[in-house]
């Protein structure tokens, strides 16, 4: 059974990387990976045969993402690390490597450097929101309060349905004891539907 699966990823997997050859573009490829991989984020020895597959033939871009993600998922942020660094030296300007590499260093409380990490991508792509709410929650975690609140306002105001980035904007407004604000933040969190919010609202703010 693991082999015929085996066999029909890479089947999928050479199909799209065929396709990224005749474009010559590499990023339109890494656009198909994610919803694959969380498809097959249970079968992590079927991931790691692919990787595996790959690397052997041809070194492929992929592989080290779907290592990545794999050993993400296990919470081995370390190797996670390292599998998206080697993904870089082949393509140093993947935005989503470096993202990604960023929340790896902050989980393990690297906040410094995951805060160059997410300044990197954002110097490739100023609009993404969820990169300036990562940014902003490395920075909260530093206890850089006023700079964390300003990529949260960031994140809002390029997505203002953002319902964590309102969350996190209402606590650190409760540390700098700015209530009202605070009250509007978390009142618009509940609202997106972050339910969290709502026990700090009733905790915090009469």
């Amino acid at each position: 059974m693991k082999v015929k699966i085996v066999i029909i990823v890479l089947i999928i997997f050479s199909f799209k990387m065929n396709a990224s050859e005749k474009e010559k573009d590499s990023l339109s490829v890494s656009k198909n990976f994610p919803s694959l991989v969380i498809e097959l984020d249970n079968y992590a020895g079927i991931l790691t045969d692919v990787a595996s597959i790959y690397r052997k033939n041809s070194n492929h871009f992929e592989s080290y993402y779907i290592m990545a993600k794999k050993n993400h998922s296990k919470k081995d942020f370390k190797e996670a690390i390292e599998e998206f660094e080697s993904r870089l030296k082949l393509n140093p300007f993947d935005i989503e490597s470096i993202m990604l590499r960023g929340i790896s260093k902050d989980m393990l409380k690297d906040y410094k450097g995951a805060i160059t990490d997410f300044s990197t991508a954002l110097n490739f792509n100023s609009k993404n929101s969820n990169i300036y709410f990562h940014r902003g929650f490395s920075k909260m975690r530093l206890n850089s309060d006023e700079e964390a609140k300003e990529d949260f306002s960031k994140a809002i105001e390029i997505n203002s349905q953002y319902a964590d980035a309102y969350f996190f904007r209402g606590i650190l407004n409760l540390r700098m004891e700015n209530k009202e604000d605070a009250r509007k933040d978390l009142l618009k969190a509940i609202e997106l539907g972050n339910d969290k919010a709502t026990a700090y609202l009733t905790k915090f703010i009469n």
